[in-house]
């Protein structure tokens, strides 16, 4: 799947994130201070959606377990970097996608 047409710029407010079906897929579309971002719209911790997550800074956190990951990298951040190595649970990286504005319009990579 090339560049999709995934949202208008409208319905991702600054500061907030998004869930979005695209077909069988998901994403997540990271507004911050109005640069876009996208990831996937599944949590590698347990595989549940990131349907309502919320964004903090350049974090997107997870409703379920409150895992979060980097928006730009897709480093998991929580709870990795917090507890030592033998007590977090290691997390895969998130997958992110390269994101363009075309006029009003969110286009994702999702290839």
């Amino acid at each position: 799947m090339p560049w999709t047409r995934i949202a208008a710029v409208s319905e991702v407010p600054v500061g907030a994130a998004r869930f979005f079906c695209v077909g069988a897929r998901s994403v997540v579309i990271a507004n911050r201070a109005g640069e876009f971002f996208a990831v996937d719209g599944i949590c590698p911790h347990k595989g549940f959606e990131l349907d309502n997550a919320q964004l903090w800074d350049d974090v997107i956190e997870c409703p379920w377990h409150r895992y979060q990951y980097s928006i730009r990298t897709g480093e998991n951040c929580f709870p990795q970097n917090v507890y030592p190595r033998d007590r977090a649970e290691p997390v895969q990286p998130i997958a992110t996608y390269p994101v363009e504005l075309r006029g009003p319009e969110i286009w994702v990579n999702l290839a």
